[in-house]
């Protein structure tokens, strides 16, 4: 069989099918599938914005706490009180529940802090070895768990080291 003469016939097929079928019928079908583009448009729309806002919570999430935690390191970290200060970050992490971890580093960049239990994860801390950019305190980590958003802030200047806090994005 010739394959333009198949095409043919398909497209007649079609057209006398689709004048057979009542007007009001290829109305509901326009505004059917008018309404089904326009709501598959908007739900789109709606979610792209509301992930850039969760996003641009997150980042402001991370940003505030580490902005927190070093405006109250100090008082902990001069008097030496590491007991005190981990107190108050295990109760930030309880009353925070999308706060995955908060590191607390000296300026050496050596750990003095952080709530990941027993286990600190390797990688982590290669990654803490790092400087971030003094214009961006707050990055986008992939991770087994997903995509964490870390803040990094110094103490006093830098002269007390940093504090990394990472926020988990749902």
């Amino acid at each position: 069989m010739n394959p333009s003469l198949f095409i043919k016939s398909g497209v007649t097929w079609m057209r006398n099918f689709l004048l057979r079928v009542p007007l009001r019928l290829k109305i509901m079908g326009l505004a059917f599938g008018l309404t089904m583009l326009f709501g598959t448009m908007i739900t789109y729309k709606v979610s792209t914005v509301l992930h850039q806002n969760m996003v641009s919570f997150l980042k402001e999430e991370s940003r505030s706490v580490a902005h927190e935690l070093a405006s109250q390191a100090p008082d902990y970290l001069l008097i030496n009180d590491i007991f005190g200060l981990n107190q108050y970050v295990q109760n930030i992490m309880k009353n925070r529940q999308d706060i995955r971890y908060i590191v607390i580093l000296d300026n050496h960049n050596r750990v003095l802090l952080h709530t990941f239990g027993t286990l600190f994860p390797e990688g982590l801390l290669k990654h803490f070895s790092q400087r971030l950019p003094s214009g961006n305190p707050v990055q986008r980590l992939l991770t087994d768990e997903g995509v964490i958003w870390e803040a990094s802030v110094p103490i006093m200047q830098g002269a007390k080291g940093s504090i990394r806090v990472g926020v988990r994005e749902v």
